[in-house]
């Protein structure tokens, strides 16, 4: 029974991922091209409430985004910003297997990226012609991670590194809170490895 159950969900899947080809030409094809294009009204839909969204932080800042955050992740917050108290504790959580796991997996990332730092250079031609290129890491990052129903240190490990590899002063994150309020554990600690400082 489960074996069945299993294929029958593949074939599903299978066929939701199919691509659908219209023609002109064919019977229904009005009524097939206006089912797709109907969806392009739901994306402008998602894209219109983000913008509503970012209008009503922007204009009531913290407090608008608590507020939003009540909404949407159903977590009452006091604060936006993980105190490091909150961090030191989120990250004592963690197993010690899974803290060895991310730490390797933070090692790996970090050493793939040292080897693609680009390089400054210049030059000066005959006529005096001073040709080069200047790199100098950003002041501040932004980096977001997904979270709420699920953890994802990947994405911190992925998005925090190659910014501490360059030496970025500022690397500050953004996630989902879970609905006590607080960020998961291992995305604390993943934090901490990747050189995340806020």
């Amino acid at each position: 029974m489960a074996a069945r159950t299993a294929k029958a969900k593949a074939k599903t899947t299978a066929k939701e991922l199919e691509v659908r080809v219209l023609s002109a030409s064919e019977p229904g094809f009005r009524r097939a091209f206006r089912e797709l294009t109907d969806r392009r009204a739901e994306e402008d839909s998602v894209e219109a409430s983000c913008r509503e969204i970012v209008d009503r932080v922007r204009e009531g800042g913290d407090e608008a985004l608590l507020a939003c955050i009540a909404e949407y992740d159903g977590a009452a917050l006091e604060r936006v910003e993980v105190t490091p108290q909150e961090w030191e504790e989120g990250v004592e959580k963690v197993d010690p297997a899974d803290r060895a796991a991310l730490g390797k997996a933070s090692m790996r990332v970090r050493e793939f990226h040292r080897k693609r730092i680009p390089s400054s250079w210049e030059m000066r031609e005959e006529g005096g012609a001073l040709l080069g290129h200047s790199v100098r890491p950003l002041e501040r990052v932004g980096i977001y991670v997904p979270g709420g129903k699920a953890a994802y240190p990947s994405s911190v490990i992925m998005n925090g590194v190659p910014a501490s590899v360059v030496d970025v002063p500022e690397i500050a994150m953004a996630t989902p809170p879970r609905k006590d309020g607080s960020v998961a554990p291992e995305v604390l600690i993943a934090a901490r490895l990747a050189g995340v400082h806020r």
